[in-house]
C-alpha cells in the first residue's frame, strides 16, 4: 500500500473517460489483487532491509 500511496501522491494519474467506467469496475478485483501484491512486496523490501542494516551492525 505504501508504494501505491507514494504513485497516488507524486504522479497525474489518467483521467478515466465515463464510457470506459465499466471497463475499471471489472478490473477492480485486478487491481485489489495489484494493490495486495505491492503491498506484500513492500513488505518483504522493508523486512530485508532493515535485517541487512541490523547484520552490519
Amino acid at each position: 500500500m505504501l508504494a501505491y500511496n507514494y504513485y497516488l501522491l507524486n504522479s497525474n494519474p489518467p483521467k478515466v473517460k465515463t464510457n470506459d467506467e465499466d471497463a475499471v469496475v471489472s478490473r477492480a478485483p485486478e487491481l485489489r489483487q495489484l494493490s495486495e501484491n505491492i503491498d506484500k512486496a513492500t513488505n518483504t523490501w522493508v523486512n530485508a532491509t532493515l535485517q541487512l542494516e541490523s547484520a552490519i551492525r
